[in-house]
């Protein structure tokens, strides 16, 4: 992939509208939305009052919501939509996954917990991720990779302690990341991105750019972008979208060579009228593909657009 020079200070990279996320249940409204492993929309929806009982807070957030609620995980665009009913979710601030055979992965940010549904939306199999969990993501094998924030990692769980781990289809650990990696420990897991059944991370406090397949770590340093929260890569590509201190949707491109992440340019994303990206705008990736969603309207980009 050849990466064209910058054009001016922050050359403009327009995102395309790719669809909507509807809810089946007239009247729910969106509490969550990620992307799968087939590029597909996850998105969880519930009644006003469901959404508000599952993510109220007292300034604290904790494992249970105040009662349990009656949710609707969606999966839109990989082929088939289809809709999984939960009728008591007793889970506050989670994460949702698709698994293989229309499984729905659900699991909570505090306290670990995660629940396997099935199509019919019964609870098929429980286990424990740990605590402090800031991403999920599962590969189309029904791996689960977690991404741990620095409360877990300094918690009292061994497993977050790693920062980030791979979990098989059994929800038990099957792989954490070394200590001695080589390009320091994870204290805090700030991008996730999934390449078919390998991980890729930018990670707090080195910043670097690790690429995670099987048992191995392959790594390139990384001294030019902190803070990025998103990244998409393609062999020796990566961007890396966001950081300290920077606008809505800018964007760092780069090559990965000689042990080192390499800038090419940047971008600032915006929507397809050329407006800046709003807040609350919300990022997922998936390989070579960046995934926005404001409200419930799904916005794509690759790194192809960002040439």
């Amino acid at each position: 992939m050849t990466i064209s020079p910058q054009r001016g200070p922050k050359a403009m990279a327009r995102v395309r509208r790719h669809g909507q996320v509807t809810p089946a249940v007239a009247g729910d409204v969106l509490v969550s939305v990620s992307v799968g492993p087939a590029d597909e929309a996850i998105a969880v929806w519930a009644a006003p009052a469901d959404r508000q009982a599952l993510l109220a807070h007292d300034g604290a957030v904790r494992p249970s919501p105040a009662r349990p609620a009656a949710v609707r995980v969606s999966t839109h665009g990989a082929g088939t939509d289809a809709v999984v009913a939960i009728a008591a979710l007793d889970m506050a601030f989670f994460h949702a996954q698709p698994l293989p055979g229309g499984r729905v992965l659900m699991v909570a940010a505090r306290g670990g917990t995660a629940v396997v549904f099935d199509a019919a939306g019964q609870p098929v199999h429980q286990g424990n991720l740990g605590d402090g969990i800031e991403h999920v993501r599962t590969t189309p094998a029904g791996q689960v990779w977690v991404g741990y924030f620095d409360e877990g990692v300094y918690g009292n769980d061994p497993v977050a302690h790693h920062g980030i781990v791979r979990f098989s289809d059994d929800l038990r650990p099957a792989w954490t990341y070394p200590f001695d990696s080589g390009f320091g420990p994870v204290d805090d897991c700030y991008a996730l991105t999934i390449d078919g059944e390998a991980a890729w991370s930018c990670y707090y406090n080195s910043f670097s750019i690790v690429r995670l397949a099987g048992d191995a770590v392959t790594g390139w340093h990384n001294r030019h972008v902190h803070g990025a929260t998103t990244l998409i890569v393609d062999r020796d590509v990566c961007a890396l979208v966001g950081g300290y201190q920077t606008a809505p949707g800018r964007t760092a491109v780069g090559r990965l060579a000689d042990g080192q992440f390499q800038p090419a340019g940047e971008r600032l994303l915006s929507l397809p009228d050329g407006q800046p990206l709003p807040p609350g705008t919300r990022f997922a990736s998936r390989g070579p593909d960046l995934h926005l969603f404001i409200d419930t309207t799904w916005y794509r980009l690759s790194l192809d657009d960002l040439r």
